[in-house]
């Protein structure tokens, strides 16, 4: 069964936004190892984790959820697309 365009383009979006929801916490880890700019801020990435859930809790590792969640969703549909 072929899928009609719009269901393909839904799914697609959601495909993204599960990607993205996934890899937000080693995203926002990532930015903050990078920024911090010859001071490391973590001894490793588990203490990352482990510093940011203690310090922020859950709320710290997915602090730019929705941007990822919206630019996910339209970066999938996109290689849908360009096909």
């Amino acid at each position: 069964m072929e899928l009609s365009f719009p269901r393909k383009l839904l799914a697609g979006a959601v495909a993204g936004g599960i990607g993205a929801a996934i890899a937000n916490p080693t995203d926002v880890l990532k930015v903050r190892m990078q920024a911090a700019a010859g001071v490391a801020p973590y001894r490793n990435t588990w203490h990352g984790f482990t510093t940011i859930l203690n310090t922020e809790g859950i709320a710290g590792l997915y602090r730019v959820l929705l941007l990822d969640l919206c630019f996910g969703s339209i970066e999938t549909n996109y290689f849908y697309l360009r096909e």
